[in-house]
């Protein structure tokens, strides 16, 4: 694992939503997803595990809005989070 990557899962765990539309938005824990991301078979991409949250910036995170990759959605936050497309 990349040096700082487990204290940056851990800051990750505290942040439980995004904001759209002035409404907070609860984040999707690895695992939980709509379709099956492999969450049973391996960790995620920089090694959050299931039930946990991704690291922000994560390609493997879901959009908790569409549901899709949210690295390449489009769909509008008021703080789009950090590392993500615009």
């Amino acid at each position: 694992m990349v040096e700082g990557w487990p204290a940056r899962i851990t800051e990750a765990q505290s942040i439980r939503t995004y904001s759209s539309g002035g409404k907070l938005i609860a984040r999707i824990p690895y695992g939980s997803e709509r379709d099956d991301w492999g969450a049973m078979r391996s960790p995620a991409t920089i090694a959050s595990f299931k039930g946990e949250l991704h690291v922000v910036g994560c390609d493997a995170e879901a959009c908790p809005l569409c549901h899709t990759q949210l690295l390449s959605c489009d769909c509008a936050f008021d703080d789009r989070p950090s590392g993500t497309a615009a």
